[in-house]
């Protein structure tokens, strides 16, 4: 059961017509200039099963970023889960940057963008916190945005 609540934080794909209702993360690390869930324009976001969605995030580099990769984060019954993105979506963030591209030079602003399928064989799900988080290549956080979701059908 765990496990498939692992899995169903990552729905949340997020970004493309800034979403209001974006949150901070735990820490308040800095947040993105603009995070878009695509086809969401407020939370929670109904992400719908079996098909694809997608994330958008557009920041401002707050140092030299040689390199950075996303973290997916749920929050489900108060527990933070970890979630493992696929590996081309972690080792292609440069690869998606649809505004600019690596190294980041501090202060300047990029577009990052990615799209998942979400599964099928997840059951629907309502007021899943996730945060997505960048990391550069120190694993320091760039930026972080929390997003509500519904996994629905």
């Amino acid at each position: 059961m765990l496990r498939f609540f692992i899995l169903l934080t990552f729905i949340p794909a997020i970004i493309l017509a800034n979403t209001n209702g974006i949150k901070n993360c735990a820490g308040n690390p800095p947040l993105p200039i603009e995070t878009s869930v695509r086809s969401c324009s407020q939370t929670p976001c109904d992400i719908k099963l079996g098909e694809r969605t997608g994330i958008d995030i557009i920041f401002k580099a707050p140092r030299d970023i040689s390199t950075f990769k996303p973290k997916a984060r749920a929050h489900v019954l108060g527990i933070g889960i970890d979630h493992d993105l696929p590996e081309d979506i972690v080792n292609g963030a440069c690869d998606n940057l649809s505004a600019g591209e690596c190294p980041i030079p501090e202060e300047t602003v990029v577009e990052y963008n990615f799209e998942l399928l979400v599964s099928s064989s997840y059951p629907p799900t309502k007021n899943i916190d996730v945060d997505i988080s960048l990391l550069d290549q120190n694993d320091k956080v760039i930026v972080c945005s929390r997003i509500t979701i519904n996994a629905i059908r």
